[in-house]
């Protein structure tokens, strides 16, 4: 069984006496291992650290971050007295003494939590864990998944990761990159995923892996390492991670057959009836293009029967006329997530290739959900403002697109302000003693 501490240590002084032995220092290893402090084996393309350690391996030595690779993590001693779901989520940290905190096990895997670690899952359930998808979600997030986050290191690692990028979010946009801690713990989370979707999955199992999918889900919108729009795709250099969050939302339906959220006894069986419903919700199949601007219909051919099981934007655009009507809330948001699950296929191709008229439906989209939710509304507002300008820049010739620019320049701060389309994001609040502070003010 394999045994790790939940934070990263930082390397200290070698306790040994005497003197070490005379040896050739490499300065040829991988970004990533420097940043770790470990030996890198300088296998390339990328070393073996990286690939056991789930970082994204990297021998430029610009690269100034550790990055979490996400990549295939959608493919295919126990806490006995914690029960599966339990309502007394808030963790009172005063009565749990140091040498008693928890060791969080599975089958192939352990962790012990420290005092860090257990504020941060407080946090989780008194905060995070209520900004979770919709209302409903949020509350089973809260009510339902502590006991099975104490006996799958996987789940745990991934509520570290998500809290930690909410604290940051918290602190405000000067708090624009990602933290080691962030990184660890997503790191963590996923190479003990494809561990656990690697080998035979027990029915105890089935709701900690969905649990772990949606929230996966949800870091994937919330790490963005960007804090201008010339650092946010599609300005910036092109990597292998750009528009992961779509990868993921196909990936967590990946896990939907392997853990079947509808079957009786799990905690999700009233979440997942709703999302069952997700097409008869988002009203794909009696839309309105008379929600669109006109010239939508101009520039994707709406009126055209012919080319309407060939045409890649169709499905993304008339689910974006059923959501123009609409104001991205709690109550509303599952309809909004609906456009990363019901793209066609070819359109996402289309999008990584900066392909004009795919760039305006993912540029409305943004403006939609802009300030409906904290983990949504960094990357949002970064690749909707960078999508404007990447547009402006390169494609001064689609007159038509740079007219339809208007409706998201307003909603992203680079146009005439209209006041119609500003709403309220709710950031959360983070607690300081027995103090509760906002931690943004509405403008």
């Amino acid at each position: 069984m394999v045994t790790a501490e939940l934070e990263p240590q930082a390397s200290g002084v070698s306790t040994n006496k005497g003197r070490r032995k005379p040896h050739r220092k490499s300065r040829q290893g991988c970004a990533c291992c420097k940043i770790r402090r470990v030996k890198c084996d300088e296998t390339k393309p990328v070393c073996k650290k990286c690939v056991a350690f789930g970082a994204t391996c990297t021998y430029d030595r610009k690269a100034a971050d550790l990055q979490m690779s996400f990549e295939g993590t959608g493919t295919i001693m126990n806490m006995t007295n914690l029960p599966p779901s339990t309502n007394h989520t808030f963790i009172d940290l005063n009565m749990v003494p140091s040498f008693q905190y928890p060791v969080i096990q599975d089958d192939s895997f352990t962790l012990t939590m420290d005092s860090l670690s257990m504020e941060r899952l407080g946090r989780f359930f008194k905060r995070t864990a209520l900004s979770i998808g919709s209302a409903k979600a949020g509350h089973i997030f809260q009510d339902g998944t502590l006991g099975i986050a104490f006996s799958h290191p996987y789940l745990m690692h991934v509520i570290q990761t998500i809290t930690a990028i909410h604290d940051r979010y918290i602190e405000g946009p000067a708090a624009s990159h990602s933290t080691l801690e962030e990184v660890y713990h997503l790191s963590r989370a996923a190479a003990l995923f494809n561990q656990k979707l690697s080998g035979p999955i027990h029915p105890e199992d089935r709701d900690a892996l969905w649990a772990t999918a949606g929230l996966l889900s949800q870091i994937a919108f919330a790490f963005v390492d960007a804090s201008t729009p010339e650092e946010a795709w599609p300005l910036k250099d092109p990597e292998a991670t750009d528009l992961e969050w779509i990868a993921m939302s196909e990936n967590k339906m990946a896990i939907w057959e392997i853990a079947n959220p509808m079957r009786p006894e799990s905690i999700f069986h009233n979440l997942a009836k709703d999302i069952m419903k997700l097409d008869k919700l988002c009203g794909i199949h009696e839309p309105d293009i008379t929600n669109l601007p006109p010239l939508f219909t101009k520039v994707y051919d709406l009126e055209n029967e012919e080319i309407a099981d060939s045409c890649p934007y169709r499905s993304s655009v008339l689910l974006l006329s059923s959501l123009m009507p609409m104001v991205c809330t709690r109550d509303t948001i599952v309809k909004f997530l609906g456009y990363g699950s019901h793209m066609n296929p070819q359109y996402k191709p289309l999008l990584r290739k900066k392909d004009p008229k795919a760039l305006l439906v993912l540029a409305y989209w943004y403006a939609k959900v802009l300030n409906s939710v904290w983990w949504l509304d960094r990357r949002a507002t970064m690749e909707c403002q960078a999508i404007i300008m990447y547009l402006e820049r390169n494609h001064p010739e689609e007159k038509d697109i740079l007219e339809l620019l208007k409706f998201p320049k307003e909603c992203c701060g680079m146009g005439r302000l209209d006041m119609g389309i500003l709403r309220d994001v709710d950031y959360g609040s983070v607690e300081v003693g027995d103090l509760t502070q906002s931690s943004r003010e509405a403008t």
